[in-house]
């Protein structure tokens, strides 16, 4: 009787040190919330299968049935995209991590029975149970250790959601320029074929050459090319800005408007930008946490490099009576003196700093590209309108002239028509880099990070480019040459 008493309040102990602790499914997810809506003002959800998200399904069907503008299209993603709630379960992964670490180690029960060889006599009971108390003056530094890695991922998700925007805004824009490529290529097939039937008629009244009348058709048939390679591009462009916003079925149906945005005529000063930038990065704030766990892990190593473990506990023992008292058991140094643990927890820390020190750079470094990218995008852009487009209409209107008073001849004025469409075709291609450019600003103002890949981009990598730079062409009436001006506007 006595045995039971004594081990009770032991067992007690330990239930009530280490059954307090519970899980919240969405621990740590009303942070990243507040974080994202301050940040870009925008709504995410971590979907669980409830009612609300039945709701949320509701919404993002009727928000499809209107024409989407780029901050609808955000606002779905965040709110619809899989690899995105796929990200969310890291909070619920580093939450149980949290927790685990405010937990006792489970007591070990241990007990035997022993027989007298050759029968007979009493059986010998042997029961013990053990504690590792060691690990309840490290509780503390346990807990701060994963709460430094759960603050650390809370920032993380925020990055990730801040990520994913910037992905959404950069495929949207990008849609948007194959769209307009597709409405220039069409203009431009449509004015090709009727320089064609028109060379026809002419070639069946004699009055152009066969070889005048091939090289209208061809024109026309490398236009028609052009423009089923723009066709292409934008079912690829749109299907990778379906797959953003998480949309399948009839909800994939859904329209856009398909020019870009003009260039707004004042730009926002980018004094300072560099340090906002790195003031605002989620990526570095989550990288100083990591630092900050790093360096409690070191001193949990330093703390636990002789002895890691020690056991307390209580046996009670039966020969002829009953026998009981405390028991004791730790590590004996001799193989293992902790020197590994504690120099891999200082790398680990000195990694966790020279990555910060990195990111920092990276960042700044950053910053600087995406304003030099928008200022080029744009001064680019803004030539291309006000000076190119304007002169190459100019020179076809008057190549136009002399070739209806047989001055020039057809060769003369494909080549100015053909230069006509690839200025068109810059244009458009400047306008897109110039408005990746600014979803990029906006992204490191916002606390993200930037995607430089694909900014700066000439004409060739637009849909239509015929190889060997050749450039689809187009043969139209003077008055109709203002049709391609500035990509079909």
């Amino acid at each position: 009787m006595n045995k039971k008493s004594n081990a009770l309040p032991l067992a007690l102990l330990t239930l009530a040190l280490g059954g307090c602790a519970s899980i919240a499914p969405t621990a740590g997810f009303d942070d990243v919330q507040t974080e994202v809506s301050r940040r870009i003002d925008k709504r995410v959800q971590w979907r669980s299968g409830n009612t609300e998200d039945q709701a949320i399904t509701t919404e993002i069907s009727e928000m499809v049935k209107k024409e989407l503008d780029v901050e609808s299209a955000v606002q779905i993603a965040l709110l619809n995209n899989h690899e995105l709630q796929a990200v969310y379960e890291s909070l619920g992964i580093s939450q149980a991590n949290l927790v685990q670490a405010g937990l006792l180690r489970n007591p070990v029960f241990n007990a035997a029975i022993l027989f007298p060889n050759g029968g007979g006599g009493r059986a010998e009971l042997d029961f013990g149970i053990a504690q590792d108390f060691l690990s309840l003056f490290y509780l503390s530094l346990n807990k701060r250790l994963a709460g430094a890695r759960f603050e650390a991922a809370k920032l993380e998700v925020s990055a990730a959601v801040l990520g994913l925007a910037l992905n959404v805004r950069s495929q949207f824009y990008r849609t948007q320029a194959a769209n307009q490529m597709v409405e220039l290529f069409q203009q431009v097939v449509a004015n090709t074929e009727a320089s064609y039937v028109f060379a026809k008629r002419l070639r069946d009244a004699g009055n152009i050459t066969d070889l005048a009348l091939y090289q209208e058709r061809s024109l026309y048939e490398e236009s028609r090319l052009g423009l089923a390679a723009a066709e292409t591009s934008v079912a690829v462009e749109r299907e990778q800005l379906t797959a953003l916003m998480g949309l399948w079925g009839a909800d994939a149906r859904w329209t856009i408007e398909p020019r870009l945005p003009e260039i707004p005529a004042d730009e926002p000063k980018a004094d300072g930008f560099e340090a906002r930038a790195i003031e605002a990065s989620l990526s570095l704030a989550a990288r100083r946490k990591q630092i900050e766990a790093a360096a409690t892990g070191l001193g949990f190593a330093n703390a636990t490099a002789l002895i890691p473990s020690f056991q307390a506990g209580f046996a009670a023992e039966r020969e002829e009576d009953w026998e009981r008292g405390p028991t004791f058991g730790f590590q004996v140094p001799l193989f293992d003196t902790g020197q590994a643990r504690s120099f891999a927890a200082r790398s680990q820390l000195r990694q966790a700093q020279a990555e910060y020190a990195a990111l920092a750079v990276a960042t700044r470094s950053a910053a600087r590209t995406a304003y030099v990218a928008l200022t080029s995008a744009r001064d680019r852009a803004v030539f291309v309108k006000n000076v190119v487009l304007p002169l190459r209409s100019q020179i076809v209107d008057k190549t136009f002239l002399q070739y209806n008073a047989m001055q020039v001849g057809v060769f003369q004025l494909l080549t100015a028509q053909r230069e006509q469409v690839a200025a068109a075709r810059e244009y458009i291609a400047t306008l897109r880099d110039y408005w990746l450019a600014k979803s990029n600003m906006q992204q490191l103002a916002s606390g993200g990070m930037a995607q430089m890949n694909g900014l700066g981009a000439s004409m060739e990598s637009m849909p239509g480019s015929m190889g060997g730079g050749m450039e689809p062409s187009s043969v139209m009436s003077g008055s109709s040459s203002e049709s391609v001006n500035q990509g079909g506007h």
